[in-house]
């Protein structure tokens, strides 16, 4: 999955993990001001991701 800079229109990052495509992503806010990432795909895995290094969180 590759995230791409809206201004640029380059490749930001790539997050790799799911093994079929990416079928959702959506940015969940957290109360503390940080942004993680929620990735869904149609190998039926679920991710969680954080916004800045994107580390998936474990």
């Amino acid at each position: 999955m590759r995230l791409w800079d809206p201004a640029t229109g380059t490749a930001h990052t790539t997050l790799t993990g799911h093994t079929g495509r990416v079928r959702a992503l959506a940015a969940i806010p957290l109360p503390d001001g940080r942004t993680m990432l929620a990735s869904a795909g149609q190998d039926t895995a679920i991710f969680l991701w954080e916004k800045y290094t994107v580390a998936r969180i474990e």
